[in-house]
């Protein structure tokens, strides 16, 4: 019989995974054999274009938390799921007439919006390139002016 008490540790089997790794990856602070009660955390890093969705355990949900902070008390093998952002580009007309904004995937065609009018200014363009493809983040392009000269005539 041993003259102290004996400490039990369980271990257990910890992993993770991108469900798809051209959309994201997986960091997580240890992997393989760890000790029960140990507390880990774990952090899904999307790639460009993509935001991350939920970490789920044998096709279940467990968290949309990102980094995921759990206590391991199982064996857990966690996968990272991952899908194409939506993005934003609004047009700030400057008293123009109002210009919808354009909301779509990441990497899908846009299409140019018509032109703003403004009483007695002209459209010169915008501040910056409409993009031809929607970029991974979300922006704010503002029309550009020129104030209309107007001559007076008498008779």
């Amino acid at each position: 019989m041993p003259s102290a008490p004996m400490e039990l540790h369980l271990i257990y089997s910890v992993s993770a995974k991108s469900a798809n790794e051209d959309m994201g990856r997986v960091e997580m602070n240890a992997t393989g054999q760890v000790v029960g009660g140990t507390n880990l955390s774990i952090a899904a890093i999307p790639e460009t274009g993509y935001v991350f969705v939920r970490w789920s355990q044998d096709g279940v949900p467990v968290s949309t938390e990102n980094p995921y902070r759990f206590t391991v008390f199982k064996d857990a093998s966690l996968v990272a799921s991952f899908k194409l952002g939506k993005y934003t580009i609004t047009f700030d007309t400057d008293g123009g007439s109002a210009v919808a904004p354009i909301t779509q995937n990441y990497g899908t065609a846009i299409t140019a919006p018509a032109a703003p009018s403004k009483e007695g200014h002209t459209f010169n363009g915008w501040s910056e390139q409409i993009p031809a493809t929607m970029p991974a983040v979300n922006k704010t392009i503002k029309a550009l002016w020129t104030v209309n000269l107007y001559t007076i005539t008498f008779d």
